[in-house]
């Protein structure tokens, strides 16, 4: 994986329609640790089709430590951030970024193992258009972790703005 790598003031905007199940615009994974994404202006596909899952943010495979996510616009896609199930990750930070319009059930996922996360003065914004399991923010088994000075905004209800669950933060 990646290492002590900054990605700064980047655009990556996904345009077209997009037929693979799953993709993403930053994806991090294979045991990436200490890098930086920040000042970068991410925008996914406004709309998806049945089965297919668009991230900003996505990581999948591995243990990602230490890496730090600030200062960034996350816009569209099913989820801004997704770390998915199965991983140990410890120290991830999302820091003052703006995650908007996200689609899917999740606008911000940590199914993995996260140890001493942190996240704090986000902004997000859930529009999914169904009450019943709509997540702005959703995080399982994490420890340690700083979650302070968020925002979280579901314009059309939804189940949860924040659901923790296996946690000790």
């Amino acid at each position: 994986g990646a290492r002590f790598v900054t990605i700064d003031k980047i655009t990556v905007i996904r345009t077209g329609l997009v037929t693979n199940s799953y993709s993403s615009l930053v994806e991090i994974g294979n045991n990436s640790y200490n890098n930086n994404v920040t000042n970068c202006r991410l925008f996914n596909v406004a709309s998806s089709g049945t089965g297919t899952l668009h991230y900003g943010i996505w990581s999948q495979n591995g243990t990602d430590t230490g890496n730090v996510f600030m200062n960034n616009t996350i816009k569209y896609g099913n989820s801004s951030v997704y770390f998915s199930v199965g991983t140990s990750e410890g120290g991830n930070q999302f820091i003052n970024n703006v995650m908007d319009s996200t689609y899917g059930t999740y606008a911000v996922y940590f199914g993995a193992t996260q140890t001493r996360p942190v996240f704090d003065q986000n902004k997000i914004t859930n529009v999914l258009n169904f009450t019943t399991s709509a997540y702005g923010v959703y995080y399982t088994t994490a420890t340690r972790g700083r979650f302070t000075r968020n925002i979280i905004t579901m314009p059309f209800g939804g189940a949860y703005g924040l659901y923790m669950t296996s946690c000790n933060t």
